[in-house]
């Protein structure tokens, strides 16, 4: 596993929606409004790899409206 300074922020807005920018050597490489979901988190794990249990802890952030930062691995295709 090769990191490769990947981050993503999730920027809670309203009561539903969360803004979603992932980063790669600090340039957005994408970002997006979405309702604030858990199976947000899910979707990023299919790019990224997350360290351990932080996965975890942006689905419960993110449950309670609080905006949060990860850095991530790419996952290898």
């Amino acid at each position: 596993m090769t990191p490769r300074d990947a981050v993503i922020t999730f920027h809670c807005l309203a009561p539903d929606l969360v803004r979603v920018v992932e980063m790669i050597e600090g340039e957005s490489i994408r970002h997006q409004e979405v309702h604030r979901d858990p199976d947000v988190v899910t979707k990023l794990e299919e790019r990224y790899i997350f360290f351990a249990k932080q996965a975890d802890t942006a689905r419960r952030r993110l449950r309670l409206g609080h905006s949060c930062e990860f850095n991530v691995y790419f996952r290898e295709p």
